[in-house]
């Protein structure tokens, strides 16, 4: 009997989440089954999915909660009027996040009635465990992973993005305030010779225009929008480095960050936020730098370290491949 994952996010859909659950699908071998929903934001819109889980109830044994709320609730109906168990998946933001007393009273029953809890990192996993009274042995951390062999061979197919700067920063994700791309921008203001891409799509844009304006380096800050796999991978051989500085607002966080594992692959270095996951992505001073979120002239520093000192940059650019090819691969 096979397990059916059922979540909001999975591909052709782009993100974190998706590459994750791809893996973990791939890995299972055939014995993990997707139902692959539209996310809905009218209320009670959960009770629109139970009958299509209802309808495969005799075709899976266990229920893997891709998104505690709301696919939660289907999990705690299943189990109690179906016998079926489920497991949780728990990324960062959907468990740690601020939430109304009815969510997190509920996101602790699910959490509880759960057969097994699993993290993207040791911080979700410690977090769960303080914030909802969870055991810690009940949660096991399930890292995310890369294939270095299959993003190394899909990229033979993406040409090299020229370069308009000596020198070259990569960010990749969604355009959202908590990945730190504001600060970015504030910081290359006080650097010469860089330019900064940005691959991603979100609320946010107009805001990082503007503030790329206000210090006036509007020409060094270039927007991609989305860009689809493999065509993505161009941008991160072309790159001289990595950077997502990733913040901590109210229990939005960023739990590990795979895209630091994506560059790693290309062998750039990384440079990111120290909070959250992240310092389980980046190896402070082997693979990259940890900064500061919240201070451009930290976030500065490092980039500088990394401009002025390009056998650095490489050997940390090395020394990441070799970790994801030892710890992260799949």
């Amino acid at each position: 009997m096979k397990s059916l994952l059922v979540t909001f996010d999975y591909p052709p859909d782009i993100g974190g989440m998706a590459e994750y659950y791809a893996v973990t699908v791939k890995r299972a071998k055939g014995a993990v089954m997707v139902l692959h929903l539209e996310y809905k934001k009218t209320p009670l819109s959960w009770l629109s999915y139970f009958p299509e889980l209802f309808h495969r109830r005799k075709k899976f044994n266990r229920l893997l909660v891709g998104n505690i709320l709301p696919l939660g609730y289907l999990a705690l109906v299943l189990k109690f009027f179906c016998g079926i168990s489920y497991n949780v998946y728990a990324h960062g933001k959907d468990v740690l996040s601020r939430l109304s007393f009815w969510k997190r009273f509920w996101t602790r029953v699910i959490l509880s009635n759960a057969g097994e809890l699993r993290s993207n990192s040791e911080y979700v996993r410690g977090s769960i465990a303080n914030r909802y009274g969870i055991p810690r042995g009940k949660i096991i951390v399930e890292y995310p992973r890369v294939s270095s062999s299959a993003l190394e061979k899909d990229s033979l197919s993406s040409p090299l993005i020229p370069k308009d700067a000596p020198f070259v920063l990569l960010s990749v994700g969604r355009l959202v305030k908590r990945k730190g791309f504001d600060m970015v921008i504030r910081a290359i203001s006080r650097l010469p010779r860089i330019s900064y891409w940005i691959i991603g799509e979100g609320d946010d844009e107009m805001r990082l225009r503007e503030i790329a304006k206000t210090c006036n380096i509007e020409n060094a800050v270039r927007f991609f929008g989305s860009i689809s796999r493999p065509a993505i991978f161009g941008y991160y051989k072309s790159c001289d480095a990595f950077i997502m500085p990733s913040r901590d607002i109210d229990g939005d966080v960023e739990g590990f960050g795979i895209v630091f594992l994506e560059a790693a692959v290309f062998k750039k270095p990384a440079i990111g936020g120290r909070s959250g996951g992240i310092p389980e992505a980046v190896d402070e001073g082997r693979t990259g730098f940890l900064v500061d979120p919240l201070d451009p002239k930290d976030i500065a520093r490092a980039i500088e370290t990394c401009m002025k000192n390009p056998f650095l940059a490489r050997k940390m650019g090395e020394n990441g491949y070799e970790r994801v090819k030892q710890k992260f691969d799949y």
